[in-house]
C-alpha cells in the first residue's frame, strides 16, 4: 500500500477518533444532573470524572476494533452513503445520554447494582458513544480499510478487551486504595456532605471494601460497607437536624452553644458555628478549638493558628482539677501543636512548624513518642534524613509498638528475599 493511499485511510480514522473521544467525553461528564455537578461528582456508576476520562480513552480502542471488524465482516457498512446516517447517529446518542443519563443513573441507584454490573456500564456506556463516529471513520475510508486476517483479528480484539476492561480496573484499583484513608478521615470528623460525597463515589463504582470506622454515637468501632455508612450518616443527619431544633429553643449556655456549633459544622454550617463561638472563644478552649478547626476547613491558615494560641494559652493557664480534666487538657494542646504545625507548612513556615513539635515535646512529656515521630517526618519532607532518622529512633525508643507493624514488614520481606535468593542459587548449582 503506497503513501498516498495510507494517508488517504488515516485522515478519516483519526478524525472519527478525535470525534469519537470529545463527543463521548463531553456527553458522559455533562451527564450528571446539576446536584452532582456542583459537588463535583460524575455520573453514577463512575463517580470520578476523572473516571469518566479513563474509561473513554480506555474504550477507543474496542469501539474502533468493533467497527473495523464489523465492516471486514458486512463490507457494506464501508458505504459512503453511511456517513452521515453515523454522524447523527453518533449525535443522538451523545443527545440521548445527556438528557437521561441522570435518570439512567438513579435508576441504577435505586436497584443497588453491584460492581460487576457497573464495571459492564462503565465499559459499554463508552462504547455506545463512540462507535456510530467509529463506523463515520470506517465507512469515509470506503474500500482503502485493510482486510486482516483471522490472527490479526484475534490478536486486535484481545488486545481491545484488554485495554477496556483491565486498564480502568488497575486505575480504579489504585484509586481506591488511595481514596480510602482519606474516606475514613472525614467521616471520623464527621463533616456530613462532605463524607457523604466521598460515600457516593465508592457506592457510584459499586465498591463493597469494608471501611474501618467508628460508631459516631457509641465510639466503638465498627466495619461498614461504602453504603452501609452512607445509610448512617442520612440517618445521622436527620437526627442532628431534630437536635439542633432542639438547642435553638433551649436557654443557651456555654455548653450547649459548643454542641450546637459542633452540630451545625457537621453540616458544614460554618458561619452559623462562628457566631456561636466567638463570643466565647476567647475564655474558653474548647471553643477556640472548635473556631480554629473552623478557620482550618477553609483553608484560612492565620485564623487557624491565632484560635490554636489562643486555646494552648487558655488551656495552659488554667490547671485542670481531677484527672479527667488534665487528660482532656493534654489531648487539646496536642492536637492544638500538631494543628499549628500543620497550618504553618501549609504556609511555608518550616522553621514554625519545627518549633511548635519541639515545645510540644517540652510541654507535653506524656506525647513525646508522638511528636518524636511527627518531626521524623518533618524533618523527611525537608530533606533532613539524619536528624529525620534519629527522630524515628527516638519515637520507636519511647513507644516500641509503634513500629512493630512496619519491622515486621520488613522482616517477611527480608525471608521471601532471602527464599528467592536460596532457590535461585540451588536452580544454578543443579
Amino acid at each position: 500500500m503506497n503513501r498516498c493511499v495510507m494517508m488517504k485511510r488515516r485522515i478519516p480514522q483519526s478524525i472519527a477518533l478525535v470525534a469519537a473521544a470529545v463527543v463521548s467525553m463531553g456527553a458522559l461528564l455533562w451527564a450528571a444532573d446539576a446536584g452532582r455537578q456542583t459537588i463535583g461528582l460524575a455520573v453514577s456508576p463512575f463517580g470520578w470524572q476523572r473516571l469518566v476520562v479513563v474509561h473513554v480513552l480506555s474504550s477507543l480502542l474496542l469501539s474502533w476494533a468493533i467497527a473495523t471488524l464489523a465492516s471486514e465482516a458486512i463490507p457494506v457498512l464501508r458505504s459512503g452513503w453511511l456517513v452521515g446516517m453515523w454522524i447523527v447517529a453518533g449525535a443522538a446518542l451523545a443527545w440521548l445520554t445527556l438528557s437521561s443519563g441522570a435518570f439512567i443513573a438513579h435508576a441504577m441507584d435505586a436497584d443497588r447494582f453491584g460492581y460487576s454490573v457497573r464495571l459492564l456500564v462503565r465499559v459499554l456506556w463508552p462504547v455506545l458513544l463512540q462507535l456510530p463516529w467509529c463506523l463515520a471513520g470506517v465507512a469515509m475510508a470506503g474500500e482503502m480499510v485493510r482486510a486482516r486476517g483471522p490472527a490479526s483479528r484475534a490478536a486486535l480484539a484481545t488486545l481491545a478487551l484488554t485495554a477496556a476492561l483491565v486498564a480502568p480496573a488497575c486505575y480504579l484499583s489504585s484509586l481506591l486504595s488511595q481514596q480510602m484513608p482519606a474516606v475514613v478521615e472525614v467521616v471520623a470528623k464527621p463533616r456530613i456532605f462532605k463524607a457523604k460525597i466521598s460515600l457516593r463515589r465508592l457506592c457510584d463504582v459499586g465498591s463493597t471494601q469494608a471501611l474501618e470506622l467508628v460508631n459516631l454515637d457509641t465510639g466503638q468501632p465498627v466495619r461498614l460497607s461504602p453504603q452501609q455508612a452512607l445509610d448512617a450518616l442520612d440517618a445521622k443527619q436527620a437526627l442532628i437536624a431534630d437536635r439542633i431544633k432542639q438547642l435553638r429553643v433551649s436557654d443557651p449556655d456555654t455548653t450547649s452553644a459548643l454542641e450546637l456549633a459542633s452540630l451545625l459544622a457537621a453540616l458544614e454550617r460554618r458561619a452559623e458555628a462562628r457566631q456561636l463561638l466567638e463570643p466565647i472563644a476567647e475564655e474558653n478552649p474548647r471553643a477556640a478549638v472548635q473556631l480554629a478547626q473552623l478557620f482550618q476547613e477553609e483553608g484560612d491558615w492565620p485564623q487557624s493558628s491565632r484560635w490554636f494560641e489562643t486555646a494552648l494559652e487558655r488551656a495552659q493557664s488554667n490547671p485542670p482539677q481531677d484527672l479527667g480534666e488534665a487528660a482532656a487538657s493534654v489531648e487539646l494542646q496536642s492536637r492544638s501543636y500538631d494543628a499549628m504545625a500543620y497550618n504553618a507548612g501549609k504556609m511555608k513556615q518550616f522553621d514554625d512548624a519545627e518549633r511548635y513539635y519541639l515545645e510540644a515535646l517540652e510541654k507535653l512529656p506524656s506525647q513525646r513518642a508522638y511528636f518524636h515521630h511527627q518531626l521524623s517526618r518533618h524533618y523527611e519532607l525537608a530533606g533532613r534524613i539524619v536528624k529525620s532518622d534519629e527522630q524515628r529512633r527516638e519515637s520507636a525508643r519511647l513507644d516500641p509498638d509503634k513500629d512493630e507493624p512496619v519491622s515486621t514488614v520488613l522482616l517477611l520481606i527480608g525471608l521471601v528475599v532471602a527464599v528467592v535468593v536460596y532457590l535461585l542459587v540451588q536452580d544454578n548449582v543443579m
